[in-house]
């Protein structure tokens, strides 16, 4: 320890005075940093500060020289007065005065600065005081307001009752409905519920006017059958069946019981007709008929029938056994038609329900049954050799009875002359009294015609 002490004693000792100086080389690099010293900033802050307090001033400049001009900011500078004549000129004898005495202590308040136009009505608003009404006012207010209605109410009223074919809206001038409406303020006044009124009875008028209509009517049709079945005999049970194409013609009545409501009857003349193909004849064969036929043998205009036998008339096929088995017969043919023809005299009772309405065109659903008279029976016998009346059939009730359903369709050519389109179905209900073979006759048709409304 005590070596240590002595070794750091002769270390100070011997560099207590010891010198040095640095190289040339080191002051110049000293003294090129000494000379590059730090730029100060400005701070750019201080821009956008300045920039701000220019703008803040700009906006409270004219707000200070506002409240310079105006101390009453709340003061309104264009009060909306209603002045009096009379008030006008107590105002102007006022203003006279005011040249020749000062003002009172109520204008001393008013700024000096304000302009003259200002001033006066500031003196306007001081020393105007509004009036209460009174009851004569009132009074007087009620008449003029009564007058204005009434007078507005008549124009109104006539505008409304303005004939629609003196109404043209490129030629139509106000001095017409000024005209008109003078002609009305001459009659009695009448309200508006009244006009509405009078126009719907009017229209009440016009519809009772025109409740009978008569329709004479052209129809066209074609019968079918809801079982594909011959109805004269039922050895035909497999023979075809076709429904044939027939004319009617008619007159209809109808009358307008209501607004959507109208009932029809008239009188029709209806044909129905059936075709039953694939029918042999064979001659010289004694045969007892067709069950549902009153035949007339032997046939009408026919030569190639042997006069001393019968005449077998059915199905293709038996007619061909028949010619085949006996040598005494003679198949004539085994391609005839027996055509079944028969009419009757229609009386509908039909209600129509009217589901739109409009001035030009209607449409309505027909739904009633008809009563049917029979005046025609008859069955032809046909092929391509001749053709001839077999007979009747002995199976047809006298009177007979159709469902009926369809649409009635109308439009209009004038007020009183129309255009009827009538599609309908009919089922018949009970046109055979017995050996029918379950043959169910409808048809299907079309009637059209011009209907007089009156």
């Amino acid at each position: 320890m005590e070596n240590r002490k002595n070794i750091d004693h002769l270390f100070q000792e011997k560099l207590e005075h010891l010198e040095q100086s640095p190289r040339p080389d080191m002051w110049l690099q000293i003294e090129g940093r000494l000379a590059k010293k730090k730029k100060r900033r400005f701070p750019i802050w201080w821009i956008y500060s300045g920039a701000a307090i220019v703008v803040m001033g700009l906006l409270l400049i004219p707000l200070l020289e506002n409240k310079k001009q105006d101390p009453d900011p709340f003061r309104t500078t264009d009060p909306d007065i209603t002045v009096s004549p009379k008030d006008k000129e107590d105002l102007k004898k006022s203003k006279t005065k005011e040249t020749e005495t000062p003002l009172p202590s109520t204008k001393k308040k008013t700024p000096s600065l304000l302009p003259k136009q200002q001033l006066e009505e500031v003196v306007i608003a001081e020393e105007y005081v509004p009036k209460k009404p009174t009851e004569t006012n009132n009074t007087i207010d009620k008449k003029t307001l009564e007058k204005e209605r009434l007078r507005t109410e008549v124009e109104f009223t006539a505008l409304l009752s303005f004939p629609a074919d003196e109404f043209n809206v490129m030629s139509f001038k106000t001095s017409a409905l000024n005209s008109f409406i003078k002609t009305k303020k001459e009659q009695p006044l009448a309200s508006l519920l009244d006009v509405v009124q009078q126009q719907d009875s009017a229209a009440d008028e016009n519809s009772k006017k025109k409740r009978w209509a008569v329709l004479p009517s052209y129809g066209y049709s074609k019968a079918a059958s809801f079982s594909n079945t011959s109805s004269i005999d039922r050895s035909l049970q497999e023979n075809p069946v076709n429904g044939d194409y027939n004319s009617s013609v008619g007159v209809n009545v109808s009358y307008k019981i209501a607004d959507k409501w109208v009932v029809r009857s008239g009188v029709y003349s209806q044909q129905m007709s059936y075709t039953t193909k694939d029918i042999g004849i064979v001659s010289g064969v004694i045969s007892s008929g067709l069950n549902s036929v009153n035949q007339n043998i032997p046939l009408s205009g026919s030569t190639d029938f042997n006069s001393s036998g019968g005449v077998f008339i059915g199905s293709s096929s038996d007619a061909q056994n028949i010619a085949a088995g006996l040598t005494s017969a003679t198949l004539v043919t085994n391609d005839a038609e027996l055509q079944q023809v028969y009419s009757y005299t229609e009386v509908p009772l039909e209600v129509t329900y009217l589901l739109k309405t409009h001035n030009e065109f209607s449409v309505g659903i027909v739904s009633g049954f008809s009563t049917l008279f029979l005046n025609k029976n008859e069955v032809q016998l046909k092929s391509s050799q001749y053709s001839s009346a077999l007979g009747q059939a002995n199976n047809l009730n006298s009177v007979n009875f159709s469902a009926n359903f369809g649409l009635d369709l109308d439009y209009a050519i004038t007020q009183q002359w129309l255009f009827n389109l009538n599609p309908m179905f009919k089922a018949h209900l009970n046109t055979f009294s017995r050996n029918s073979n379950g043959f169910q006759p409808y048809f299907l048709g079309v009637y059209a015609g011009i209907k007089y409304q009156f």
